[in-house]
């Protein structure tokens, strides 16, 4: 039996709507669920409320500080490796994330700019760092690295999430 044109464009048809359906499973792979939270930043998305910034300001601003946190955390383990490190107090990591700062915000804060942000960071890093005087061991700034590590993910997410 030979097939007609009109069999030839059902044929041809079908090839192209299961071709259309198979590339249209090929994106972006979905993403698994979120890495646990840490502790004292759950809810950082909300602390960008009440500001008078829009949503893709606040967005920006999450994302910057998120670039700013992970800097800061990358230097700390860099600094760390390093024959002479630089960073030897944790007073001088507090010095480091404020300087910083006054050069990613050009002298500005985010923490005027969404005040309850502020208080919540400034919560963390006192409770998971502290901010002493005292020399920099290897687990000691380890507890650094980490603490902004775990911001800079916190962050991210709130700026997933505006």
């Amino acid at each position: 039996m030979a097939a007609t044109p009109e069999k030839h464009a059902q044929i041809l048809g079908v090839c192209l709507a299961a071709g259309l359906l198979y590339f249209s499973t090929l994106g972006e792979p979905h993403p698994g669920p979120e890495p646990p939270v840490p502790d004292g930043t759950a809810d950082l998305r909300s602390a960008f409320a009440g500001s008078n910034r829009t949503r893709p300001q606040q967005r920006e601003d999450a994302q910057a500080l998120a670039d700013q946190c992970a800097a800061v955390a990358e230097f700390v383990e860099f600094d760390g490796r390093s024959e002479q490190p630089r960073l030897k107090t944790g007073n001088q990591v507090h010095d480091l994330r404020i300087t910083t700062r006054h050069l990613v915000e050009h002298g500005g804060s985010y923490g005027a700019a969404y005040p309850v942000l502020g208080e919540r960071l400034a919560a963390f890093l006192a409770e998971r760092v502290g901010n002493d005087d005292e020399p920099l061991s290897g687990a000691s700034r380890k507890q650094w690295h980490d603490a902004f590590a775990d911001l800079s993910a916190a962050l991210q997410r709130a700026a997933r999430g505006l």
